[in-house]
């Protein structure tokens, strides 16, 4: 057995060698589509496959609080619900609470730096099932009012920092101006929903104690074993009920449900990779079909060897198992080739990837991901060698003057109507993926030209982290931001300089805050949620926002001041509908005993969440009467906005050194990272359209060429009785558009079916928009005539003389 299968490895082998040309053609084919398949395996195995890396992740969720759709919907818990839950919850081995990402200034060099982080609850790593790489975790005495102030440092952070230095652990660092001493450093594998320097326990964090209403905890927990996730919801909705008792005025209609941790950190991303192996399936059966059609024509060229071979005695199952052994050997080549395409690849998609790709650290060239390379050309192997397989079944031995059935079986009209049933099989996979593309492409199109309800042209923004203990006071925040606006509008070419605590598009969370409109009590736990911000006087000059009606912040409306406020046109109308809000007074905060603010002004709607979200009802405070802690700043220049960033900078340092600029970007920069996505998506779909049609254009080139070939005869005596060279061009050209007129057809009827898929991706378009569909089929058959071109002129030059001689 193993000798026969070396004896066909070798024979194999020689075959490939005899013909390079068409080894190449199959190879490079099978190649693009393994690698393609390959390169997609290794971002959904790292992105959502490959377990997480805590223990026993199978047993981790996530407690999602639920608000009731008139308030706004909100998937965060506060810190007195997560306490009371903790106590009570029976089903649960441990609950732990994280807060959002938090930045932080890190002192002791000569500039201070940001750091990024989050609060945790003492358990959370215990939680997890996370060991440390150096020192310890946190731990519950770290937890609590009082106890000395520690820091545990990822393991990039610490490498960065402090040299990769383990005696790191037990010196302290400078967090927002406080000494913390580094308990410990995770481990590399160690990463949560967004990126981390460091993590401090929850007790820190200065929103704790803010009561019910303030929801900004991530609570999540590893099930008790033997409990379900059913009956852990069914416990939390039980106890959510009994908190909304309880706790009317903040927990009225407030429920909790779980969601397993994995899908939670993978997010919304799983159906749009999906989509992704999907297209690279429909372009590995591309490349199949083509090898495929290569074979059958090589099987033709190969027709006499075949009946000699039967003449010599092997059998039916002998010639299966040649020709299965070569196309092995052709896809296993192949396939090698391309585990070499998709390690390039896999590192220009990782290179590529926005941000809002969670794992994609752990997208790599593995073990794993080679074996399913392995694999995939093992399966295409057999796939694709079992056409000219099944041609080549019924081979009859030749006799001594060459003749015998063989050459009719496997080049006759069954081999010829099995290579264009491939080419047709080809082009209707390629419509599908040229549709899917191309429906991309006008959808990144539109959205593109979304107005976002500012001017993005020639505007810089930075942030100024404030460092504590020096800016902890309100009067020393508002001074230092009056006096850096100051600055920055006296610079030559500064048309206005505003300052605001979320940037539009930018991908932060929008903070909620409750709202009691004056004349309109609602009931207890039925307060709407508005997003709130604080900006100053001249931020919405800066970001060219229009004031629509009253008046905008002034000067006058200082810390002494009546409140004011502006709200954006979708909250006069949902709130106040025909009324004219101007003069109307509303209450911003939790509880009863907040003060009354006067809505001053009507701005208008911008896209805060992303050019894809509708506007939301937004209320804006000034900033001298709620000074902020970390200021963004917006600088509208009179040319390109990064001419000013070293003047800012200065400006900056000269009131206090101590104060650094970070997330440096222009808005247009803001405006193409929150389309990143997209862009990300349509470029991978645009790829696989463009290799399909390529493959496609392949195809039918070659089944043309060997339909000219076996037809020189043909078209010889045609010519011969009058036939003219634009009738033979003709005659070529419609059997090419005929082929590919079937496969559109099929692929008309697959791509309606397979774009219902696109609903979640795409925006402004549908997803059978007829443009999209008549423009792919146009170009389809554009690419058909030009395959067709070549071969149809090649025939239009034959000699009859020369083919009818050659009958």
């Amino acid at each position: 057995m193993i000798d026969t299968l070396l004896q066909d490895l070798k024979f194999g082998w020689r075959v490939l060698r005899r013909d390079p040309g068409y080894a190449l053609a199959a190879m490079l084919s099978l190649a693009l589509g393994i690698g393609a398949a390959t390169a997609m395996f290794s971002v959904v195995r790292g992105v959502v496959l490959r377990p997480l890396p805590y223990q026993e992740p199978e047993r981790l969720v996530v407690v999602l609080a639920e608000t009731p759709p008139a308030i706004g919907s909100t998937t965060a818990m506060s810190h007195d619900d997560y306490r009371d839950l903790r106590s009570t919850a029976a089903s649960f081995e441990e609950l732990a609470a994280v807060t959002p990402q938090w930045s932080f200034i890190i002192g002791g060099r000569v500039e201070p730096q940001r750091a990024h982080g989050f609060y945790a609850s003492g358990n959370f790593f215990r939680m997890l099932g996370v060991a440390p790489a150096h020192g310890r975790l946190l731990s519950d005495d770290d937890d609590r009012a009082g106890a000395p102030a520690v820091a545990v440092l990822s393991w990039d952070f610490w490498r960065r920092r402090c040299g990769g230095d383990p005696g790191a652990v037990g010196r302290p660092i400078i967090v927002d101006g406080d000494p913390v001493m580094v308990a410990g450093v995770l481990p590399p594998a160690m990463r949560w929903t967004e990126e981390a320097d460091l993590w401090l326990p929850l007790a820190r964090n200065p929103y704790l104690e803010r009561g019910r209403s303030v929801r900004f905890l991530t609570v999540s927990g590893r099930l008790a074993r033997g409990a379900g996730l059913d009956g852990a919801a069914a416990e939390l909705g039980a106890l959510a009920a009994g908190l909304a008792a309880c706790h009317p005025e903040t927990n009225a209609g407030v429920g909790a449900r779980l969601r397993r941790l994995h899908d939670h950190v993978v997010g919304d991303i799983a159906p749009a990779l999906g989509i992704l192996w999907g297209a690279t399936g429909l372009l590995l059966l591309i490349a199949c079909a083509n090898a495929a059609a290569l074979l059958v024509g090589r099987a033709a060229v190969r027709e006499r060897e075949y009946g000699i071979r039967a003449a010599l005695g092997a059998g039916r199952g002998r010639l299966l198992r040649q020709l299965l052994t070569e196309s092995l050997l052709l896809a296993l080549v192949a396939g090698g080739a391309g585990l070499l395409l998709a390690s390039w690849a896999v590192e220009a998609l990782v290179a590529l990837a926005p941000g809002t790709i969670p794992r994609r650290q752990e997208i790599g060239i593995d073990p794993v991901v080679a074996l399913f390379a392995f694999a995939a050309a093992v399966v295409t192997g057999l796939l694709f060698g079992l056409a000219p397989a099944w041609r080549v079944r019924d081979a009859v031995p030749v006799g001594p003057t060459g003749g015998g059935a063989a050459g009719g079986r496997v080049a006759g009209p069954g081999g010829r109507r099995l290579r264009k049933g491939l080419v047709v099989v080809e082009v209707a996979l390629s419509l599908v993926l040229l549709v899917g593309s191309a429906l991309l492409v006008r959808s990144l199109s539109r959205l593109m030209v979304v107005d976002p309800g500012f001017r993005v042209a020639q505007v810089l923004s930075f942030t100024l982290p404030l460092p504590s203990p020096a800016y902890d006071d309100a009067a020393a925040r508002r001074d230092v931001t009056q006096r850096v606006l100051a600055g920055l509008e006296a610079l030559p070419g500064v048309l206005a300089a505003g300052v605001v605590t979320r940037l539009p598009l930018a991908g932060a969370s929008n903070p909620t805050t409750e709202m009691d409109i004056e004349g309109h009590p609602v009931g207890s736990g039925q307060r709407p949620h508005v997003d709130f911000r604080r900006a100053s006087q001249d931020y919405f000059a800066a970001m060219g926002i229009p004031l629509l009606a009253g008046r905008g912040f002034a000067a006058a409306d200082g810390a002494d001041a009546p409140l004011v406020a502006l709200v954006n046109r979708t909250a006069a109308r949902r709130f106040w509908g025909d009324t004219d809000p101007i003069g109307r007074r509303v209450r911003l905060g939790p509880g009863p005993d907040e003060a009354w603010t006067e809505v001053v002004g009507i701005v208008g709607d911008i896209h805060h969440e992303g050019l894809a979200a509708g506007p939301r009802p937004e209320v804006y405070v000034h900033t001298l009467q709620y000074p902020p802690s970390w200021p963004i700043v917006v600088v509208r220049a009179a040319a390109e906005p990064t001419a000013v960033e070293s003047a800012a900078r200065r400006v900056v340092q000269a009131i206090d050194p101590a104060i650094p600029l970070a997330d440096v970007a222009t808005l247009q920069d803001v405006r193409l990272r929150s389309v990143a996505g997209p862009r990300y998506w349509t470029l991978l779909m645009v790829v696989f359209g463009v290799l399909a049609v390529a493959l496609a254009l392949i195809g039918v080139y070659g089944v043309i060429t060997s339909s000219v070939t076996e037809r020189t005869v043909e078209i010889g005596v045609r010519m011969a009785l009058g036939a003219g060279r634009l009738d033979i061009l003709a005659m070529v050209a419609c059997e090419a558009l005929r082929l590919a007129a079937v496969g559109l057809g099929a692929g008309l009827v697959a791509a309606l079916l397979a774009t219902r898929l696109l609903r979640r991706l795409i925006f402004g378009v549908g997803p059978h928009d007829p443009v999209t569909f008549a423009l792919s089929v146009a170009g389809l058959l554009v690419v058909a005539a030009a395959a067709a071109a070549l071969p149809a002129l090649r025939a239009a030059r034959v000699d009859p003389a020369m083919a009818l001689r050659r009958s």
